[in-house]
């Protein structure tokens, strides 16, 4: 196993590169690592190889590893991609987007499956400070949270404080 620091899409992320003598799911090693390291430490990109480069002093090459590519993992019932998606989902799909540079997150996908990290999670909260007037602890976006779950937090605060969120259905 080797683990580096790439790019995708412009936003560095924690990538791990394998091999293995059968095809491994990487949503399942992700758990199993997670359970043993603290979030940051958790890479956000599994690469499965048939062979790791090697230099001609048999090293590892690191500079011939692929370019990292972060799978779009699924949420648990799947359902929020056959659903038209609300404003304010929309909206912090867009922030993730602008954060992580990656496009269409599913609703209830975890945000540290994609690659939020502390750091990350800071400027999401600012952002959604700015954009709603609510205060998220960054540490609480990083640990299983979806876009979903985040927009109950937003809906719930505006019903505490008397005001309305728009949740309609985008056309």
């Amino acid at each position: 196993v080797v683990v580096k620091i790439g790019k995708i899409k412009g936003a560095e992320h924690l990538c791990a590169y394998f091999t293995a003598d059968r095809e491994i799911d990487t949503t399942a090693m992700r758990t199993a690592i997670s359970s043993y390291l603290t979030d940051y430490m958790v890479p956000t990109a599994y690469m499965q190889l048939d062979h790791m480069p090697m230099t001609p002093n048999g090293k590892t090459d690191i500079k011939a590893l692929p370019d990292p590519q972060v799978q779009m993992a699924q949420g648990g019932s799947g359902t929020a991609s056959s659903r038209r998606l609300t404003r304010i989902e929309k909206e912090l799909q867009g922030m993730v987007t602008e954060i992580l540079g990656i496009d269409n997150v599913d609703v209830e996908c975890p945000l540290g499956m994609v690659g939020l990290t502390s750091l990350s999670a800071i400027r999401l909260a600012i952002l959604i400070q700015q954009c709603y007037g609510v205060t998220l602890q960054a540490k609480k976006l990083v640990k299983n949270c979806t876009l979903m779950s985040i927009e109950d937090e937003i809906i719930e605060y505006f019903m505490d404080n008397g005001s309305k969120a728009e949740t309609s259905q985008e056309p």
